[in-house]
Order: C-alpha cells, then structure tokens, then sequence
C-alpha cells in the first residue's frame, strides 16, 4: 500500500511538473495577447459579452473602447482561422468560467467545412485550453485519425514543445491581459471597396451544425447570440475568387440566420459602422484599431438599444477595467506596428 501511495505521488507530482512547464513552453496564441489563456485570469461571472472567432474578431472588435464608451465588460476568445467547430468548444468552456448575457460570434469561418483549418490554427484552440471534457471533445473530433503518437501531443503540447528553451518571450511569462483578447495595430493600407455583386453561397453543413449547436447552448443558458461580420476587401483585384467566396457565404448568411432568428450586423452590406476602406484597414482582410473602434461603437449601441445592457462605471469591483483601458490606450499610442499575423488567406 505504502509503494502504491508513493507511485500515485510520483505520478500526480510528474503531472503537475509537466502541466507547469507546458504552460510556460507551449506557443502562445496571438503572442503576447495569448487570447485564450488570459480569458481564465477574468474574474468569475464578470462578463457582458463574450465575443468568439477569428482574427476577423480580435482585430475587429476592442473590448477596452466598449468599456470605456458603454461601461460594459466583454471579452474576445479569438484564436488563428477558427472554425465553428472550435467557437462550439470554446464556448462550452468559457461558459464554466462566465454567465455573459450576449454572446458575439464572428462569422467569417462559417466559409470552412474543416474542424480544424490546419494543425496550427488547431493547437492555437486546444494548446490554451485547461484539460477538461470541452478539450477533450474537440481533439477526439480533430484527432482520433492521427497515429496514436501524434495524437499524444495535442493531449500534452509538452511533447512538441519541451525544446523551445531558446525561444521563449516575456510573454511565456507575463502576457497582456489588459488587451482582453484583442490586438492593437494603427498600421494603415489602403485599399478600395470592391462592392457587393456577388451572388450568395450555401454555408457548409458543419459550419450549420456546429452554429445551431452554438444557438441551443445560448439559449440553454438564457444567452442572445448575435453574428457579425467585419469588413474585409480584396487585395485590388488579387483573391478576387476567394473574395466572392467569402462575401458569398456572408450574403448566403442573411436568410439562415434570419430563419433561427439571430440578428446579424453584415457591416460590409449595411455599413451601419462607416468604415473607410482607404484608411481603416491594415491588411484586406483585417480591420486596423481604427476601424475596430468603429466597429466596437457600433456594436456597443447596438447592444445597449436591443438588450439594455447597463454601464457598470463606478462601480468598486470593476475599476481594474478603468486601469486597463488607459494601458490600452498606451499601447495604442505607441504601436509600432502589427505582430506577425498567422492567420492565412489560402488555408480554407
């Protein structure tokens, strides 16, 4: 009896070596924001809004400008290209954490028909993720076909990760919670709206399951869920096919969501946001914190006007969101540019 109490020691002690040490090893998504694990470090139950997609999401949509502006608390579970299949799991897990009154998913990768869109933008979910029945569920759909080998990996990144000694950052350590999940970048790029002529598209059957199962846990837990759909062009002329392809998915969208009756914000149809394309873009696929503040103005009246969400300035347990909108604020006036985006246009 005393060898098994010593062996379970042994194993339970290894555990947590190893859990530490992957958590400080493993690549962190979107860097020094790491989008995912900082949403753990929110105080319980302290949410309005949780918003969760991809980089459409967390460089489209600024939490700390909704505060400042509306005094109501939001959060971004962004990760790289996630697919609905990653926003259902996400939103299982974020929902032992919080109790957020609106749900905002971004609807860009309702485009896939993948799980994952690659091992990357998979290990930028599930990396980040505590272990737990949310996690698990996502790998055994994303990985149950890969040899046993390299399925261990995802269950413990340690394996893949335990030599980057040499890479680490100071965000392995200490990373930038005050962002809430969201990027900053006052880069600029020009660029022309090249319209709306394209012909709607039928969203794939995955995307559709896994969005009405993100409807019923909403509605399980007395959550509204809205889609909206950030701005992005074409390059001038260059991706025109993938272009048509995503607005068409987006147009296809309209009657869909309108039928589980879910609003949608399509602000590159309604340009209820007035974005300019000639300087609130960064990249023709991404908005720059300009047009995200634009953005994030929009959406915040339009929650305040649907659901009466209340400000929740002045009150004594929420003044660290006052503190770390004036970090965002230095943060936006010392950008010096955008981190290396991992999100690829190529990869659907």
């Amino acid at each position: 009896m005393k060898k098994i109490i010593q062996t379970m020691c042994f194993i339970i002690g290894l555990g947590i070596i190893l859990m530490f040490t992957s958590n400080i090893m493993t690549r962190k998504s979107g860097g020094k924001i790491n989008m995912i694990r900082s949403f753990y470090d929110l105080d319980k139950n302290s949410l309005d809004v949780l918003c969760i997609g991809s980089s459409h999401a967390y460089y489209g949509f600024q939490p700390n400008v909704l505060w400042n502006e509306k005094g109501i608390t939001s959060y971004i579970m962004g990760s790289p290209s996630q697919t609905m299949v990653c926003s259902y799991y996400l939103l299982e897990e974020a929902l032992k954490y919080q109790k957020p009154k609106v749900v905002l998913l971004e609807g860009y990768y309702f485009i896939t028909t993948k799980v994952a869109i690659n091992e990357h933008t998979l290990r930028s979910v599930t990396d980040e993720m505590r272990m737990g029945r949310p996690r698990l569920a996502l790998l055994r759909e994303a990985v149950s076909d890969l040899p046993w080998k390299e399925q261990l990996s995802y269950y413990f990144p340690f394996l893949l990760y335990h030599n980057r000694w040499n890479d680490l950052n100071e965000y392995d350590f200490r990373y930038c919670r005050y962002l809430k999940g969201s990027r900053v970048t006052t880069t600029c790029e020009p660029y022309t709206d090249p319209g709306m002529d394209v012909k709607a598209r039928e969203i794939p059957d995955m995307a559709k399951e896994y969005f009405e199962k993100i409807l019923a846990l909403c509605r399980e837990n007395n959550i509204e869920l809205v889609v909206f759909e950030a701005p992005f062009t074409d390059t001038d002329g260059e991706k025109r096919e993938w272009y048509n392809l995503a607005l068409g998915t987006a147009i296809g969208m309209e009657d869909y969501l309108a039928e589980h009756e879910v609003p949608y914000l399509f602000f590159q149809k309604s340009d209820m946001a007035k974005i300019d394309f000639s300087k609130d873009l960064f990249n023709a696929q991404h908005l720059n914190t300009y047009g995200a503040e634009k953005l994030t103005r929009c959406i915040g009246d339009f929650l305040v006007d649907r659901y009466g969400l209340k400000s929740h300035k002045g009150e004594a347990s929420y003044s660290q969101w006052d503190k770390d909108f004036e970090d965002y604020l230095k943060e936006f006036n010392g950008d010096s540019g955008t981190e290396e985006d991992d999100e690829s246009m190529n990869d659907v």
